[in-house]
């Protein structure tokens, strides 16, 4: 059993006084790698000690694998499950279930207290009349942000937010690693800032790296030019079979594969403590996918220093990075960034986490220079010492890198990325 960590207990200390001065529904927020399992299982802990019983709901089946096996890691020996393929243990004071098998067997264990696992995603309306049922009996929700994908707050579950530590105090406490951004200099909509692959190889080759696609088509497409950039890749969708996907999992775990594509199926609920870079191919319209999408990246492991989010469209100039202070709200907006004083980048010195948010055009700078380099030869031709020099100009001078991109066309003819192999090594 390990010992709860000192924000932890606190948790349990507030949700307990909140219980005591009224309040039946409690949702408690903590990042991504806080210990929200174990906050729960500690929880269900003390009210089975009063006699009580549980009913613990996930939505996945390996959140209810992993919650059952979580409960019974603290103590707990009497655990039952409510999943399709399992034989009930209907006698057990803490059941473990699967929402969607709770729904198609119009099933409801008797229960003084229920947690929701992955707060946010109760809102179809089944799952409103689970909760329904257990109106009577107090309530916890667990999540590491408290907003459902079309933006709502969860003031229709919960009548209280408890958030007792952030981001940037779990990198302080060595919970989880310092996170760079990498990001456009404004939000995309309709385009991302250069291709995922050619970002990742340029910038990140040979960290483990998870890339989050718009759809399955563009997933496997990603994850076959990986392997033909010698990356060992495999794409994670929603058809891929659980055992496939487990598998997949597990090389990446152990490193013998390097990256992983999916839609959706890496965003919660796995934790791959190696992984060090995410790669957002895609935009967001809320702060939640968002937020679980990066979590993934930020816990500790042997061996890995820090974190790295390439940021292809610019989602974190709305939602901010990860390191950003926020508030919490059931009402209204559901997520919020604070509002900081001082909005410049902290320096590679600065003491938790390096937001290093850069132009989307020094995304360009790096693909220039990797082409004009690789079309001289090896040989420092004329064209990538005029690159060179007016990049130099442009930071002199305090333009933008397009500038120097412009003054390129006006002398050559063509745009840096537009030179092929087989031109000559001068004008």
């Amino acid at each position: 059993m390990t010992p709860l960590r000192d924000y932890q207990a606190r948790t349990i200390d507030l949700a307990r006084a909140e219980f005591r001065a009224g309040k039946r529904a409690l949702c408690i927020v903590l990042p991504t790698g806080g210990g929200k399992t174990r906050i729960g299982a500690e929880i269900v802990k003390g009210h089975i000690a009063k006699g009580g019983r549980v009913l613990w709901l996930a939505h996945r089946t390996e959140l209810v694998s992993q919650a059952a096996d979580r409960i019974l890691a603290e103590g707990l020996d009497n655990v039952g499950v409510v999943a399709a393929g399992v034989e009930p243990n209907r006698c057990a004071p803490v059941q473990v279930a699967s929402i969607q098998t709770l729904v198609a067997r119009h099933e409801r264990p008797e229960a003084t207290l229920t947690v929701f696992d992955e707060a946010h995603h109760y809102a179809a309306a089944e799952w409103g009349a689970v909760a329904s049922h257990y109106a009577g009996a107090h309530r916890i929700g667990l999540t590491a942000t408290p907003e459902r994908r079309d933006g709502k707050p969860l003031g229709d579950l919960f009548d209280a937010i408890i958030a007792p530590v952030s981001v940037s105090e779990l990198t302080e406490g060595g919970y989880l690693v310092p996170c760079e951004v990498l990001a456009p200099k404004k939000r995309l909509s309709k385009e991302i800032a250069g291709d995922p692959v050619d970002r990742y190889l340029s910038i990140a080759r040979g960290r483990r790296a998870i890339f989050f696609a718009p759809s399955v088509e563009q997933a496997v497409d990603i994850a076959t030019k990986l392997c033909a950039a010698n990356v060992p890749a495999v794409c994670i969708h929603a058809d891929t079979p659980r055992d496939v996907r487990a598998d997949a999992l597990a090389r990446f775990a152990d490193g013998d594969l390097v990256a992983l594509t999916n839609v959706y199926v890496l965003t919660e609920g796995t934790d791959i403590p190696p992984a060090e870079v995410c790669v957002l191919a895609r935009g967001f319209s809320h702060a939640s996918t968002y937020l679980q999408c990066v979590g993934r990246v930020l816990r500790p492991s042997p061996g890995k220093t820090s974190a790295l989010v390439l940021d292809l469209c610019g989602v974190s100039r709305r939602f901010g990075v990860p390191a950003d202070e926020r508030e919490y709200s059931l009402k209204d907006r559901a997520i919020r960034v604070v509002e900081r004083e001082d909005d410049e980048s902290v320096g590679p010195g600065g003491p938790v986490v390096v937001p290093n948010v850069v132009d989307a055009e020094l995304f360009a700078v790096l693909e220039i220079r990797k082409t004009v380099t690789k079309w001289t030869r090896g040989r420092r031709g004329t064209r990538h010492h005029a690159l060179e020099q007016l990049l130099r100009t442009a930071r002199e001078r305090g333009f933008k890198p397009g500038w120097a991109v412009h003054k390129f066309k006006e002398r050559f003819g063509v745009l840096p990325w537009e030179v092929v192999e087989t031109d000559p090594p001068t004008p």
